[in-house]
């Protein structure tokens, strides 16, 4: 299920395929700006950004799936998201 999800956003043109390594099912997502920071800095996106074609765009997120059965983090292009697909 995870890799459906991020497989649609890796084979759009606007992404970089190191999303998909960097998936991990956590818990929850912060709740507050401080722990949103602490967050990016422990998933470490920049340490993945070289392998993409615009590295300055690979950010930290904290999503629900499709299901909303999962919370995940992911370090991946921003993205606008409409049920559950990439719009431009």
């Amino acid at each position: 299920m995870i890799s459906y999800i991020l497989m649609e956003a890796a084979t759009a043109h606007d992404s970089c395929p190191v999303s998909l390594s960097t998936v991990e099912v956590v818990e929850m997502c912060p709740d507050t700006e401080g722990k949103w920071k602490e967050a990016a800095a422990k998933k470490n996106c920049t340490a993945y950004a070289s392998r993409c074609s615009e590295p300055a765009r690979l950010v930290y997120h904290c999503v629900i799936n499709t299901y909303a059965n999962q919370t995940l983090e992911v370090c991946a292009y921003a993205q606008n998201i409409l049920d559950g697909k990439i719009i431009n």
